[in-house]
């Protein structure tokens, strides 16, 4: 958990617009979905990324991208039926 508190400043900067505007889902740690959403395929990985986007749209994915960006933090993706997008 140190590097996700390492973000957690950076991550509160813009949160509120981002939850406003983002189109998709937003899981974050202590949200009842967020030890199910943050698992991966590979049972031998175990993160604990700042947030978990589930964008809905390209539009989404920009925003995902853009708030990582931003903020200079890790992202990484994965994808199901629907895109997923994970900021670490």
């Amino acid at each position: 958990m140190g590097k996700l508190a390492a973000v957690l400043p950076t991550l509160s900067s813009g949160l509120v617009q981002l939850h406003a505007a983002f189109q998709g889902e937003i899981v974050s740690p202590g949200d009842p979905a967020y030890e199910e959403a943050r698992k991966v395929w590979n049972g031998m990985i175990d993160r604990y990324p700042a947030l978990i986007l589930r964008p809905v749209s390209t539009a989404g994915v920009v925003q995902a991208v853009n708030y990582a960006r931003e903020r200079d933090m890790p992202v990484s993706y994965t994808h199901l039926t629907l895109p997923t997008k994970r900021i670490v």
